[in-house]
């Protein structure tokens, strides 16, 4: 004796997967320093970054009055993402005097030493006399195509 055979069940869309269009016209605050609605934030900005301002130079420099005398230039030989911060302290001649990843460095080993070695090897000029050894900090973001 044979069984009969159960028809296939038909497949059944979840309709609440679907998209039915906008469901908030977006009039609230926003992201950002207006009252108009969406991100805020410059294009030319961090997205990293706790403010709105009008965005950095790119060269992640934090150290007031000072800048690179060449903008060092670490090789990500490894094509990986990351975020490396470099806490640094420099003479009153602008050398590196000591450089190390921030606790805050998210990143592959080597891009790290990369860039706290790319630090190691900068000179600062200041744009004020200046006295003492001072500390700064400097980014480097890396995108991956």
């Amino acid at each position: 004796m044979t069984q009969p055979t159960k028809p296939a069940a038909k497949p059944v869309v979840n309709q609440n997967a679907l998209y039915k269009g906008k469901a908030n016209p977006g009039t609230g605050a926003g992201d950002g320093t207006t009252t108009t609605p969406g991100n805020q934030g410059s294009p030319n900005g961090s997205t990293l970054s706790n403010n709105y301002g009008p965005g950095g130079s790119g060269t992640g420099l934090n150290l007031p009055n000072w800048k690179a005398v060449s903008i060092p230039d670490p090789r990500n030989i490894h094509r990986v993402p990351g975020t490396v911060i470099v806490d640094f302290t420099i003479d009153e001649n602008g050398n590196v005097l000591e450089a190390h990843a921030d606790k805050k460095t998210r990143a592959d080993l080597s891009l790290v030493q990369a860039c706290v070695d790319a630090i190691k090897g900068t000179k600062f000029t200041s744009t004020s006399t200046a006295s003492g050894n001072q500390n700064g900090q400097y980014t480097f973001l890396f995108k991956v195509d």
